[in-house]
């Protein structure tokens, strides 16, 4: 039921599912809320992750992840929400260390370019958080959470640099508590 419904809720402008839709019919925010590159990078993840472990279910999940425009999406590499208000659409790119690098796989894993979002040290700078060295992100806004280290983990595995920074984080929350 949930693919059947993918399959045919409106897109927000064509291009990628709506952030918010009603549970009682299907039909998308009537205020428009745009899409947010993150939860569709979630959502991709699971529908591979579904296509792979239930086959019976991997053309539906197909055309659901390929109703989206990655194009408009994901441009040079890096993930792009928007959000319409008042004053019509704005787009804005997304994701910040951790969750970008995350949610950049589940575009991955239906062939999109996301290289860029997918470089951990890119966009990082060094930092030390209670004698634990880190990662911030120098374009700001970042939070640093133990979560898409987390479900990266479960879903994919987490091995190299991911492993190393999300190693750090658990020391670093351990100093703290």
């Amino acid at each position: 039921k949930t693919l059947a419904t993918l399959e045919r809720v409106k897109l927000t402008d064509g291009i990628a599912y709506n952030r918010i839709y009603s549970t009682k019919d299907g039909s998308p925010n009537s205020a428009g809320a745009g899409w947010s590159a993150t939860d569709l990078g979630r959502l991709l993840l699971a529908l591979k992750i579904l296509a792979v472990r239930e086959p019976e279910f991997a053309a539906a999940a197909e055309r659901v992840a390929r109703r989206n425009d990655f194009a408009k999406i994901v441009r040079d590499g890096y993930l792009h929400g928007r959000a319409i208000g008042p004053k019509g659409p704005s787009d804005f790119q997304e994701g910040r260390i951790g969750y970008e690098q995350y949610v950049a796989a589940g575009f991955s894993h239906w062939g999109t370019d996301v290289r860029n979002a997918q470089q951990l040290t890119a966009k990082a700078q060094p930092l030390t958080v209670l004698g634990v060295p880190l990662l911030s992100d120098r374009r700001g806004f970042d939070r640093l959470l133990s979560e898409p280290f987390i479900l990266y983990g479960i879903e994919l595995g987490l091995s190299g640099e991911l492993r190393s920074l999300a190693q750090g984080l658990l020391r670093a929350q351990e100093a703290r508590y």
